[in-house]
This record gives C-alpha cells, structure tokens and sequence, in this order.
C-alpha cells in the first residue's frame, strides 16, 4: 500500500499536493496542503462576527415588509 506524492497541473496552480494511495486494487488520490504552502497562508477565519451576528440585516420582518404609502 505504497503511498506516493504527486503534483498535478492543478496543484502547482494553487500550491498543493495530491497524495495517492493505492489500496484493495484501487487508487484514491487526496488533495493535501503541502508545509510550503501553509507556512506561506497561516489559516485565519474569512469572515469575523460582530455582536454573535453574521452581517446579516438589522431590519425587522415589518419593515421588510412594508409597501411604499404605507402608513
């Protein structure tokens, strides 16, 4: 079950490795982050909550739903 590395063009575009791995007569290929490329992009969130909320609207279900000349 010999577990090799190699790079496809898509892999050298986005600076990862496949492994591939051949097992019970089939070959499994898993995408991997190579050290290289996560000593050069440190995870980080991508997106940040303020006040435990998502950046979603403030404005409630009447004011949603209200038609111009409504009073």
């Amino acid at each position: 079950m010999p577990l090799e590395r190699v790079r496809s063009a898509t892999d050298r575009l986005f600076g990862t490795e496949t492994l591939r791995l051949e097992r019970d007569d089939r070959v499994y290929r898993l995408p991997h982050l190579s050290s290289d490329a996560v000593a050069l992009a440190p995870l980080r969130p991508s997106h940040q909550l303020t006040n435990g909320r998502s950046g979603a609207s403030s404005a409630t279900n009447s004011e949603t739903n209200s038609v111009a000349g409504d009073s």
